[in-house]
């Protein structure tokens, strides 16, 4: 399979084969199957021709493709690799920086799952840039609510760790990114009784009640009952 790539004049997509496939099994069974290396096979030389015909667009979507791929397959290393190769093709499309928009918080996406959080958040903040740039609105949601997925997960680590005024620093971002664009009033409504709860960890406690009392007042308004609880048993921990 990796010599028809040769044979067939796709030079680049045999050395990929080769490095990816063929290399690692001199010491170890491939994990693919007979199925997943001709699909990457196909994968490589669309890639390849997309190259050749110099279809930027073309070539970005292929990237694309092959790094949603090895995503599926749970190679987060590889779709990375080939999901900044998409971005940079991404930044050389005139005209049109939708595919920037897209790859650049496609990058986070496979980051993020991989545990590199902070790199994760440049990529996505690079993608709510360019969204607010050419008033992509959904883009944008897409990319402050990635934000802020990523920053209260952060939060939630340096909660555990006792961190709380860094913590803090990170739900606050939280709230400058919802409250600048996004209209997801619940998450803005949850981050608000983390950092009432935090701000109790540190001891300032008319802090936590205003956070507090502000995420009442909605839970009231969204009819859940259950958020309601919390809040009213977070504000009585507040006056003990």
């Amino acid at each position: 399979m990796c010599l028809d790539l040769l044979v067939a004049g796709h030079v680049r997509s045999y050395i990929d084969f080769f490095h990816m496939v063929v290399e690692p099994a001199r010491t170890a069974p491939s994990p693919y199957s007979p199925k997943v290396l001709n699909d990457f096979k196909k994968l490589l030389t669309a890639a390849e021709d997309s190259q050749r015909k110099g279809d930027s667009t073309a070539i970005y979507q292929t990237r694309k493709h092959l790094a949603s791929y090895f995503q599926d397959l749970g190679n987060d290393e590889v779709a990375a690799g080939y999901y900044r190769e998409a971005l940079d093709i991404a930044s050389l499309i005139s005209g049109d920086r939708t595919w920037e928009v897209e790859g650049a918080r496609n990058l986070g996406t496979v980051l993020e799952s991989s545990g590199k959080s902070a790199e994760a958040l440049e990529y996505y903040e690079q993608s709510r840039k360019l969204a607010r740039l050419t008033k992509n609105q959904e883009a944008e949601n897409l990319a402050s609510k990635a934000i802020v997925n990523v920053r209260m997960n952060v939060a939630e680590q340096l909660e555990d760790e006792g961190k709380y005024q860094e913590a803090i620093s990170h739900y606050t971002e939280c709230i400058e990114v919802l409250e600048s664009g996004s209209s997801d009033a619940q998450l803005l409504n949850d981050v608000h009784y983390r950092l009432g709860k935090a701000y109790k960890q540190i001891g300032d406690i008319e802090t936590a009640i205003k956070y507090l009392e502000a995420f009442l007042e909605k839970a009231k308004s969204f009819g859940d009952k259950t958020k309601e609880g919390f809040a009213q048993a977070a504000l009585a921990s507040c006056y003990e």
